[in-house]
Parts: structure tokens; C-alpha cells; sequence
């Protein structure tokens, strides 16, 4: 037997076998690539997956529309040694002062600053007492701040109403000469406030005012004030409030009796008030009055 030429054969048959192998699997490979195309062309799929994207390595994208960014609260972020830029004296009192956990209870309002005509801005805000006393004599200081909440300015004012009597609300305002750069707003801080006690008639007791037949015409605000405090009045002041559908101040006005002008028990006196408001339409206004006794010579009687 020729091994030589035997060996010769069996090459010749592996290339062959080799070459048919080869020839099978392009056809599978041809034939499986048709069939997949086919499929996605011709089908509908019941879900779609997404493909997966990249991720950017130090790159941020900017979106097409920019981001809605949030108003800024105003904030203080530490009490502030400035210069006070307004002083007020209180009157004479035997009053004492309230306690922290009652002073807490005197809900202070941040103030809504206006710019004015002028380039002033007008801070205005209401305190409310939930005690079951009287309070008087409350004094509000405003911090005008930046983001930061570092303040910029600062003002003083006591309320609209000097005495405020359980559940009621009377407003406030400190102006500002002028806005400074890089203001966001103001927040206010009570600085006094007292408990209303009985006075010695050498003292000057404040009374509230009952208003009577109050119509409202086109911010034209008028009535009657009756005195049914059994004391001689005087320095009658009558207050109106206005306030926007949100509860912020917009406004107030006070309107003030003459001088020397006495009011005896039972008596009434009219009043007329124009109240602008600063800011957002008017959704809800509210009147209130008081006055003060009348002061006596020592050694005089009690009225």
C-alpha cells in the first residue's frame, strides 16, 4: 500500500470537508441575518425599549428653557448691631411687661415692601393677639436683608392701634428713605410689647371706640365713632386696614379728632378716610377706634 499517496487522499478529503463547513455556515449566517430584518420591518412591537445613551463625563447640558427659580425668603440670619434709625418714646405706663411665652402669642406678620412713588419702600405688616388679656404698647422693628440675610437697614414703628384688645389684629409700617442695593425684602421683630393695666386717671388710658353706620364708596370710608367707655376722650384716632386676598397688608390709614377736641360719654363723632392701597387689589378692609382718657390736674376727681 502507498502510505505516501494515502496520505495525499486524506488531505485532500479534510480540505474538502473544510470547505464545505465553511460554505454551510456563511448560508446559515446570510440566512439568519435576512430573517432577523424581515422580523423588524414587518412587525408591529408591543413595547418599545429604549436605547441606551452615554453618560456625560464632566459635562452639564443646558436645558432649552431655563429652570424656574424660587423667590427668596427673606430671612435674618443673626441679630444685627446696626445704628437704630428711628427712635420712639412710649408713653407713660404702669403696664407690665409680657412674658417670652406670651409674646409668642402675639403673631407678627412678615411685612410686604412697596416701592413708592418717590423711591421709598414701604414695609407694612399686622400683629394679632390670641391672648385672652389686652396688650399695649407694641412696638415692631423691620430689618430690610439681602439673600444672605444679612441686614441692610433697619426701622421702627409701633402699631396702627396702641391698644389691641383678645382676637383682635391692627396693622403696621415702617418707611424707608430709600431701597438698598441688593434687597429681597424685610423681616420684622417685636421689640415691646406690655399688658394693659387699669391707670390713675393722671395717666392717659387708652378705650376702644364702637364705629357705627361705616360705608365704604371708592376707598372712602366714613362712620360714626360713639364713646360708651364712661370716660371724657380725647385724641380719638380711627384706623382703617385694607388687606389683599392673600391676608397681606396693603394699606392702612388713621384718621385723628382735633386738638383739644373732647368726646363725653355717649357721644358720637363722624369721620371720613381716604385709604389707598399700596400694592394688590382690596379683598377685605376693617375700621376700628380708640381714644384716650382725658388727663386731670393732681388732686382733681376722677371724670
Amino acid at each position: 500500500m502507498d502510505i505516501e499517496g494515502f496520505g495525499d487522499d486524506l488531505l485532500t478529503l479534510n480540505r474538502q470537508r473544510f470547505v464545505w463547513l465553511w460554505c454551510w455556515l456563511g448560508v446559515l449566517v446570510v440566512g439568519c441575518s435576512g430573517s432577523a430584518s424581515t422580523t423588524a420591518l414587518n412587525s408591529t412591537p408591543t413595547s418599545a425599549t429604549p436605547l441606551a445613551t452615554f453618560v456625560l463625563l464632566g459635562w452639564t447640558l443646558t436645558p432649552p428653557t431655563p429652570l424656574p427659580t424660587s423667590t427668596p425668603i427673606p430671612r435674618l440670619l443673626r441679630t444685627p448691631t446696626l445704628p437704630m434709625l428711628s427712635t420712639v418714646t412710649l408713653m407713660p405706663t404702669s403696664s407690665a411687661a409680657l412674658s417670652a411665652a406670651e409674646t409668642e402669642q402675639l403673631l407678627l406678620a412678615q411685612p410686604t415692601c412697596y416701592e413708592t412713588a418717590t423711591g421709598s419702600l414701604y414695609c407694612l405688616g399686622v400683629v394679632e393677639n390670641t391672648l385672652l388679656l389686652a396688650v399695649e404698647h407694641i412696638m415692631i422693628r423691620v430689618y430690610l436683608v439681602d439673600v444672605q440675610g444679612s441686614a441692610l437697614a433697619q426701622g421702627e414703628s409701633g402699631l396702627a392701634q396702641m391698644l389691641l384688645l383678645p382676637g383682635e389684629r391692627a396693622p403696621y409700617g415702617v418707611l424707608f428713605d430709600s431701597a438698598p442695593a441688593g434687597v429681597i425684602g424685610g423681616v420684622a421683630m417685636l421689640i415691646n410689647a406690655q399688658e394693659a393695666q387699669p391707670q390713675d386717671a393722671a395717666e392717659s388710658a387708652i378705650f376702644h371706640l364702637l364705629i357705627q353706620d361705616v360705608t365704604w364708596n371708592d376707598w372712602q370710608v366714613s362712620g360714626l365713632v360713639v364713646n360708651k367707655s364712661g370716660q371724657k376722650l380725647e385724641q380719638v384716632c380711627v384706623i382703617v386696614t385694607l388687606y389683599d386676598k392673600a391676608g397681606a397688608v396693603t394699606g392702612f390709614r388713621i384718621w385723628r379728632s382735633a386738638d383739644q377736641q373732647v368726646l363725653v360719654t355717649g357721644a358720637t363723632l363722624p369721620f371720613e378716610i381716604t385709604a389707598i392701597p399700596q400694592g394688590n387689589p382690596v379683598a377685605q378692609w376693617e375700621v376700628s377706634a380708640e381714644g384716650y382718657t382725658v388727663r386731670q390736674n393732681a388732686g382733681s376727681a376722677t371724670p
